[in-house]
C-alpha cells in the first residue's frame, strides 16, 4: 500500500499515537511494539516517562518495503 492510502485508513486516529494504539491498530504484541521502537523501526519520542509516535512515522513504518523481508 502506499502513503496516501494508509493516510485515508488512519484518518480518524490522533495525530499522535501511544504504544496502546499501535497494539490496537497493527494487532501485536506491546512488547513487539516497544522492540520495533528500540530497533528503530518505527520513530519514536520519549516524553518523560512516555512514548509518543507521531501518525506519519507509523505510515512511513508501514509503507517501507524493508520491513516486510
Amino acid at each position: 500500500m502506499n502513503h496516501r492510502k494508509y493516510i485515508t485508513i488512519f484518518k480518524n486516529e490522533p495525530d499522535i499515537l501511544t504504544v496502546p494504539d499501535i497494539v490496537r491498530l497493527l494487532r501485536i504484541g506491546k512488547n513487539s511494539v516497544y522492540r520495533l521502537i528500540k530497533e528503530g523501526k518505527i520513530s519514536s519520542i520519549k516524553q518523560g516517562k512516555k512514548i509518543i509516535v507521531p501518525k506519519t512515522c507509523l505510515i512511513d513504518f508501514l509503507t517501507n518495503e524493508k520491513n516486510y523481508q
